[in-house]
């Protein structure tokens, strides 16, 4: 990095004669160049009320901070009245008027309108209006002005009856776990919505929905982004756009937009078919990150994207609610994640060639174990055989009881994935652990050249029961013996390249040190491995030390911090 002097030095600005008169001899920062003062207040941080501040140094400060790189509004303590918030949102506006008057870019632009406190619940009527105005002034503001990276999230006055959608996100993804372990116990309800076609969207059910959103519709305040001009400059903007919908727009291109994420958002009526305008290189030619979080399609007059972005690397989707057709033509695509898009009913892979890491999980289906004649693994399955080229994946793995599990859906039917160097399995479990094993097992036969193996063993809460697979010795104290069938053993697993694993959520039973030997006993030259216990069983220390030098004798066994499990890592003997 290239010190203050040197930027001195090749600075063409002179060093005003009155910094000194100012502040005596001893103020040697304000006798620097400008260039230099506006590059410290740079590296002070971006908070825009702190450099705002800054002016009342001295003359020599002041105005310099509407030429500092990164500008951060954020409202800190929270509002506690509508007053507070106009005053915020004036303050945004002039330092941003000020701004442009100065000619300088920005380098980072974020803002951060809060207005979801509880002294704020009862006037939303009073700051929703004058809020849609702010949010369209400052995206349009940052697509207009020389912003590079621009981060805007909104987040309304609650209506009384409204829940903190964004705050009990975590609740809802584990009611959702629960949700999916409720749907097995109906499995003749289950092949019904199988075999269910476009019909789930008949008239009639379309009637109810709109009768049951209609007062939403009239209350949701629109962000209208329709003729929002394009951008040259603007490479990243992420926007979170709570309790809003969104009119996106129809003609703004966004030459150098490389990485976009919408969250929170709900598009407006009609017009749906614009954000695959958005996301085409006709739009953002230069396109290479895209999230999206929490995107509502139900009103927008489309049920499906089709995503064709030739530069894309990188995508992720999350809960895309009324997203029911998928459509990928990304021939550079590396990552590609998609979760809890429980609406989606096909997914199509036209092209990704360079996939290297892949994530699909909690959507609408699963692979089953149940069904021999089923479509219900077909997505999941053609997904895999259409991205052979991944080298990480991520597995959730659901377990049924052992009554339920009629065929291995795995091996016949799941590709052999040699490239995939990179395994992490979440197996969910219904009724009991003992059988964990075979579906695991299964899979990992899929797999020859993984150098990291990580299982995370899921807790279901009401499911899994001590007295079901833990006998008592002759001391009463909760013991390894288990006694279940080893069906597993049958399945042939090579993982000779294998350097680092991690088993998690264990419980310390003997067919869980029986499956993982099994697992380890090709891995000849092993880096690290990584057992954690399950803390919800308390298991006592002597049983972990016998587990673990059991299952790997030769090397050093060390208690390891960690928040969820009792953990210990193993590294080898060095020679």
């Amino acid at each position: 990095m290239e010190s203050i002097e040197n930027n001195v030095e090749s600075s063409k600005q002179t060093t005003p004669s009155r910094a000194a008169d100012d502040h005596g001899d001893d103020d040697r920062i304000s006798g620097l160049c400008d260039d230099v003062l506006v590059r410290i207040l740079g590296l002070a941080g971006g908070d825009a009320a702190e450099l705002v501040r800054t002016g009342v140094l001295s003359r020599r400060w002041r105005g310099l901070w509407t030429r500092a790189p990164r500008l951060c509004f954020s409202p800190w303590p929270e509002f506690e009245s509508a007053g507070d918030a106009e005053r915020f949102v004036s303050f945004v506006n002039s330092v941003l008027e000020q701004r442009v008057q100065s000619g300088a870019g920005i380098d980072l632009l974020a803002i951060l309108l809060s207005l979801d406190s509880d002294c704020l619940r009862g006037q939303r009527d009073q700051l929703v209006p004058p809020s849609m105005k702010a949010a369209e002034a400052w995206i349009r503001y940052a697509v207009q002005q020389p912003v590079t990276d621009f981060y805007f999230k909104l987040r309304l006055p609650y209506k009384m009856r409204e829940d903190k959608e964004e705050d009990i996100i975590d609740l809802e993804r584990k009611i959702q776990e629960l949700m999916d372990d409720n749907d097995d116990d109906d499995e003749e309800e289950d092949q019904e919505e199988e075999e269910l076609d476009e019909k789930e969207n008949t008239d009639e059910d379309q009637s109810s929905e709109d009768e049951g959103e209609a007062d939403d519709d009239q209350e949701k305040p629109v962000i209208d982004l329709d003729e929002l001009p394009s951008s040259a400059k603007l490479e990243t903007m992420h926007l979170r756009l709570s309790s809003t919908r969104v009119r996106l727009p129809s003609t703004a291109v966004f030459a150098s937009l490389t990485d976009l994420a919408l969250e929170f958002i709900e598009l407006a009526a009609g017009s749906g078919h614009l954000l695959a305008r958005i996301l085409s290189p006709a739009c953002c030619p230069r396109f290479q990150k895209l999230h999206m979080m929490y995107v509502k399609f139900k009103r927008s007059g489309t049920k499906g994207l089709e995503l064709h972005a030739e530069e894309l690397v990188v995508l992720s989707m999350e809960n895309m609610d009324g997203m029911r057709l998928l459509e990928l033509r990304t021939p550079n695509l590396l990552d590609l994640k998609i979760e809890s898009c429980r609406e989606l009913k096909a997914l199509t892979v036209v092209s990704a060639p360079r996939l290297e890491k892949l994530a699909f999980s909690h959507n609408r289906w699963g692979v089953s174990h149940m069904f021999s004649e089923s479509d219900i693994n077909d997505s999941e399955i053609l997904l895999l055989r259409r991205c052979r080229s991944a080298r990480g994946l991520r597995v959730y793995l659901e377990i049924p009881s052992e009554i339920e599990r009629r065929v291995d859906m795995i091996k016949d039917r799941i590709p052999q994935l040699p490239n995939i160097t990179s395994l992490f399995v979440n197996i969910h479990v219904i009724t009991e652990r003992h059988s964990f094993g075979d579906g695991v097992a299964s899979l990992l036969t899929r797999f020859s050249n993984l150098i990291y193996l990580g299982l995370q063993l899921d807790e279901v809460p009401g499911c899994t029961k001590r007295d079901e697979y833990y006998k008592e010795d002759t001391d009463g104290d909760l013991a390894f013996i288990c006694d279940h069938r080893d069906n597993w053993k049958s399945n042939d697993i090579s993982l000779a390249a294998l350097r680092e694993a991690e088993f998690r959520g264990l419980t310390g039973t003997g067919c869980e040190l029986r499956f993982l030997q099994s697992v380890l006993a090709s891995a000849a030259d092993l880096e690290r491995v990584t057992v954690g216990f399950s803390m919800d069983y308390n298991l006592k220390v002597s049983r972990i030390d016998e587990f673990l030098h059991t299952l790997l004798g030769d090397g050093t066994w060390t208690a390891c911090e960690d928040g969820h499990d009792q953990s210990y890592e193993w590294t080898p003997i060095d020679d």
